[in-house]
């Protein structure tokens, strides 16, 4: 269905019946055909519910962690990859000039 990895599922049973009927009947009044989804893994997750109910999605991946399967690159994990080079070099310079030494921590997600 999606660039989605079913890993990251979850069951939305405890989800009332009525939130999903309101969902569609907002999306079928509005004159929505097809949805198109831009997002990682929390957006494809709430995307693979509103596909259940029988609305077309287009997905498009975009996360700085890379991490949709089916996938080379998202949108966003160059840019990211770019700022963070260009901010180290920019603190590498820094260091020198001072003479220092710097640390630097990077966020990064696993998918334990």
């Amino acid at each position: 269905m999606g660039w989605y990895d079913p890993r990251y599922l979850t069951d939305r049973s405890d989800e009332k019946p009525s939130d999903r009927e309101r969902i569609l009947a907002t999306i079928k009044d509005s004159g929505i055909d097809a949805r198109e989804v831009i997002g990682g893994i929390k957006t494809f997750r709430a995307a693979h519910e509103v596909a259940r109910m029988g609305i077309p999605l287009a997905e498009i991946p975009k996360t700085i962690d890379n991490d949709i399967s089916g996938t080379d690159a998202t949108i966003g994990f160059d840019t990211a990859g770019f700022t963070l080079t260009e901010a180290i070099d920019l603190l590498n310079v820094t260091a020198e000039s001072h003479h220092r030494i710097m640390v630097v921590e990077i966020m990064l997600r696993t998918n334990d």
